[in-house]
């Protein structure tokens, strides 16, 4: 099974580049058939996506809202995606075909249920955070037993960075650098 981020450069090469599939295939080194599937299919099979599609551009809402009716407004340089009469996500406007437009934070609550996806998460991918986060994370995974660590280390880890939805990344930040420093982790 191929992930969402070769989904998308595929799709992206087709599609937006016009690239043909038969060059897509070689490109990436897989099946013409699966070229054209991926074509066909925006995400791979059994992939839950919290996404809202507006001229060919894909953006992220909160997992809350996968599979909801949505309203989007778009406007010169933003996206904003409301719900009701609530602001559920805001984005800088693409004008790339195919173009996907994560928000990492839309898809922190999925992630602390299925932490073994953390490391493959296309939306975290390119997410700059501070450098004492990678430390958190691996001291939270050192920390646990051996026979789950990876899993609850991740997870505790994922709960920490979803105080991000609530807090301003600063104060977490400070918060996390202020527990190593007192060796409180």
């Amino acid at each position: 099974m191929f992930g969402v981020d070769l989904y998308g450069r595929v799709r992206l090469a087709v599609l937006g580049q016009g690239l043909s599939q038969r060059e897509a295939a070689r490109r990436f080194g897989i099946d013409r058939g699966t070229v054209a599937k991926m074509v066909s299919h925006s995400a791979p099979p059994g992939y839950r996506r919290a996404l809202v599609r507006y001229k060919n551009t894909d953006y992220s809402v909160p997992v809350a809202y996968a599979h909801r009716d949505v309203m989007v407004k778009a406007y010169v340089d933003d996206v904003v995606i409301t719900s009701g009469a609530d602001e559920i996500a805001r984005h800088r406007r693409s004008y790339d075909a195919g173009d996907f437009v994560f928000n990492p934070l839309h898809y922190l609550a999925l992630l602390e249920q299925k932490v073994g996806a953390l490391d493959q998460a296309a939306p975290l991918q390119g997410w700059s955070l501070p450098t004492e986060f990678a430390t958190l994370r691996r001291l939270l995974e050192a920390r646990l037993s051996q026979k789950n660590r990876c899993a609850a280390g991740k997870r505790e880890y994922v709960q920490i960075l979803r105080l991000i939805e609530t807090f301003p990344l600063a104060l977490v930040h400070g918060a996390v650098r202020d527990a190593s420093w007192r060796d409180q982790l």
